[in-house]
């Protein structure tokens, strides 16, 4: 005991309380990730992976028209970030660049989220019949996200998603305003394939299966498949 409080004399505790107190209040969050995760995430999702066969369907007027007014009339918060200061940041840290934040699920109002899981769940059957697998919304703050992509230069880079191999992600064209470029994603054998939308339009598929990449697609609303 005698040594073991010698030790503990010498040992300067501060460093340690100074990393619980910064996890605490979220002060080394890159996009609502540990910035040393969220960096090595996209060190490592931006390698393509030969192995790993992707998924992914399109699906016409995923949407109805009456569901994309009713997202396009809804109120949201702006929520500034880094991703809307500098494209050379937001690639340095392999994050999405916009002039406008995406908006997660935990930044909605209560009004507004059941509004969003309302539509998420009218779409699920179609979704369900597509892959021919049983679905639910996620228990995460990726439940329900308004993709923003506004503004010149506006991408993400090449990655794969961080969710567990079985989930699925829902994107669907809610505002189509200027020139939509289409969602590019990698086939089985490395080809960049080119997938064009219309508004309504949607795409499910499974993003740690499948390498892809977003350039100027305005708006979307994706529904995370577990």
């Amino acid at each position: 005991m005698e040594i073991f409080t010698d030790l503990w004399s010498v040992i300067n505790i501060t460093p340690l309380l100074v990393l619980i107190c910064i996890d605490i209040f979220g002060v080394n969050t890159l996009w609502e990730e540990r910035y040393e995760r969220r960096v090595l995430h996209h060190i490592q999702n931006s390698n393509y992976n030969s192995h790993k066969i992707p998924v992914i369907y399109k699906i016409k007027h995923m949407l109805s028209s009456s569901l994309v007014t009713k997202i396009q009339t809804l109120t949201y918060p702006e929520v500034p970030g880094l991703n809307t200061k500098s494209k050379f940041l937001s690639r340095l840290f392999g994050g999405q660049y916009s002039k406008r934040s995406s908006l997660y699920y935990n930044a909605f109002d209560k009004e507004t989220q059941r509004q969003l899981e309302y539509i998420a769940l009218d779409i699920k059957p179609r979704l369900e019949e597509t892959c021919g697998e049983q679905l639910e919304l996620a228990h995460s703050d990726f439940r329900c996200i308004l993709l923003r992509y506004e503004g010149k230069d506006s991408n993400f880079e090449w990655h794969y998603d961080n969710e567990p191999y079985n989930c699925y992600r829902t994107l669907c064209l809610v505002k189509s305003q200027g020139t939509i470029s289409p969602f590019l994603h990698k086939d089985i054998e490395g080809n960049i394939q080119k997938l064009y939308l219309s508004l309504r339009d949607g795409i499910l598929f499974k993003g740690t299966q499948t390498h892809h990449k977003y350039v100027l697609l305005e708006t979307l609303l994706r529904c995370d498949g577990c």
